[in-house]
């Protein structure tokens, strides 16, 4: 479990929205550190507390439905849908990849502390529904039968390597100052070109994961060998 459930947490540190956020505090601020911080604190924990909300959620309505539905996901049934659904994003992302749209990255109005902290929650509110690498995350451990200490901490981890890479890019900028000045300003308009290509092959990525989980469940690299 813990192997694809990590493997999700890397596709969704690439979070276009974070990245080009965390680019745009760097070079547009002056006191730009605590800013970073304050705007990746936001996310972690908005994230972190939806993730407990939405598995304690799952479980409470599986505890409700009885105990069929709970052996039905993790079944070799519920690994089968788990396929499907991995091989769906696979087959989604490639396909739209041929037609990518410009995104237009959410960026503060104000740079005062609590407009940072309000975008980064309301970014993690907005993108929820769509953060399928967590949804997918989320659902492997319910299928699990993780324990609520067990999913803190999974969940707590997660979010912390989903954080690292713009918590990478501040220490870098913090180490070299003006001297990435440019390469900043060229990773944010990359980030702006980018951002649709990079969500959609992390969606082909999660979904590749997910087949990878089925896969190893039935055990096919035995067959194969």
């Amino acid at each position: 479990m813990l192997i694809p459930v990590a493997g999700l947490a890397v596709l969704d540190s690439l979070n276009p929205s974070a990245l080009a956020v965390t680019v745009y505090l760097l070079l547009a601020t002056k006191h730009y550190t605590s800013r970073v911080l304050v705007y990746m604190a936001s996310i972690y924990f908005s994230y972190l507390a939806l993730g407990l909300l939405l598995f304690v959620g799952v479980g409470s309505l599986t505890d409700r439905l009885g105990h069929a539905v709970r052996g039905v996901v993790a079944s070799d049934f519920g690994y089968i849908g788990q396929g499907v659904v991995g091989a769906g994003l696979v087959t989604y992302g490639l396909l739209a990849l041929r037609r990518p749209q410009p995104p237009q990255p959410r960026r503060p109005r104000s740079h005062s502390y609590a407009a940072v902290a309000l975008l980064g929650v309301v970014v993690t509110v907005v993108e929820i529904g769509t953060a399928l690498p967590y949804l997918g995350a989320i659902g492997i451990m319910n299928g699990a039968k993780t324990l609520l200490p067990e999913a803190l901490a999974i969940l707590a981890a997660y979010n912390l390597i989903m954080v690292s890479p713009p918590l990478l890019i501040l220490v870098g900028y913090r180490l070299l100052g003006d001297r990435m000045a440019d390469q900043m300003e060229a990773l944010g308009r990359w980030f702006a070109a980018q951002a649709t290509s990079l969500w959609l092959n992390l969606l082909a990525g999660a979904g590749a994961l997910l087949v990878l989980n089925c896969l190893a469940h039935f055990e096919v690299w035995k067959l194969i060998s």
